[in-house]
């Protein structure tokens, strides 16, 4: 078939993936976008408080969900739309996470279906500094308007144009085939398991949870007998403000458990830059970025491979390429 797929986009009420608050849908037939589908509902029972983090990010506040049915009301409908198409989304793995969750607390089976990744394949085909939403935007001359980011259909309806540039660039009419010519393997999902969408030469990996805090990252012992297909092994990665999932010596001690090297400073040896929320007091008059985020781009410019992901992103990074229910 030629390229034809649904791009999701979900937003979440706080930090469980099973918070689901918010599901935009952008279907494409044969290259072009012919319907989309939005809705906002209530999260499933027991995951459905908003915290003011999330709330800063999608707008969505309590009231304009309180008379709405739940998630799991809605789901009959949402795979009505979608049928037997492929779902294509921007950071698979965080959308199709917050599925899963969501269906296991509205105690409904996991579908069958097959997905891809616009960011897995923004990494394939653009050496960019991060592989965002915005960024990959503007690298496939998609239009962006900040101001509608974190609304799921428009984010969707972006994550679909992407798709379709990529296609094109790539001098291809199916998503199978794009997959292929990018050396990607396709993503399930099934009633009883997941496999991620990733490169067909990295093997599965694992999520290993943070231990004891260190006070520096040169304290933290990297586990040389990781994976080391882990597309993070022997890579050195460095944060920079604050991360809302954890501490961050708890984040040192989680990427070396997976054979990642931990730094505190920025240099032309850093592979990944994970960006936290900035605290405007610490940030240089008429700055809007840390000097960490500087000295990256800066690093970039001379010819330095660093990418810069923000925290969702970088957990997402770091899941488990398959599970089970």
């Amino acid at each position: 078939m030629p390229l034809s797929f649904v791009a999701i986009d979900f937003e979440t009420a706080n930090s469980s993936r099973a918070s689901a608050c918010a599901l935009g849908m952008t279907k494409v037939i044969n290259g072009e976008v012919v319907a989309s589908k939005y809705e906002i509902f209530l999260p499933p029972v027991g995951c459905d408080h908003f915290e003011p983090r999330n709330i800063a990010i999608h707008k969505i506040i309590p009231a304009i969900v309180a008379n709405k049915p739940r998630f799991g009301e809605f789901w009959d409908s949402f795979q009505k739309f979608i049928e037997d198409l492929p779902i294509v989304a921007h950071n698979a793995s965080f959308d199709l996470s917050v599925l899963r969750a969501s269906l296991n607390a509205s105690d409904i089976e996991w579908p069958e279906l097959n997905y891809a990744c616009t960011m897995v394949m923004s990494r394939e085909i653009f050496k960019i500094t991060s592989h965002t939403l915005p960024f990959v935007a503007h690298q496939a001359m998609v239009p962006w308007d900040t101001n509608l980011h974190h609304d799921a259909l428009y984010d969707s309806r972006i994550c679909a144009e992407i798709a379709i540039f990529m296609s094109r660039n790539q001098s291809t009419d199916d998503l199978n085939q794009l997959l292929s010519k990018l050396n990607l393997r396709m993503g399930q999902l099934s009633s009883e398991s997941w496999y991620t969408c990733r490169s067909n030469i990295v093997m599965s990996g694992s999520h290993h949870s943070a231990g004891e805090k260190r006070r520096k990252a040169s304290e933290v012992e990297v586990n040389q007998e990781a994976d080391s297909s882990h597309p993070l092994f022997g890579k050195t990665i460095v944060f920079t403000g604050t991360l809302y999932s954890m501490l961050r010596p708890d984040a040192w001690k989680l990427v070396a458990s997976v054979g990642a090297i931990p730094k505190e400073g920025m240099t032309k040896n850093t592979h990944v830059l994970v960006v936290g929320e900035q605290d405007p007091t610490r940030l240089s008059p008429g700055e809007t970025q840390s000097a960490k985020f500087r000295k990256a781009e800066k690093l970039r410019n001379l010819g330095c491979d660093i990418e810069v992901m923000n925290e969702t992103d970088f957990l997402a990074f770091l899941e488990p390429e398959s599970g089970r229910a």
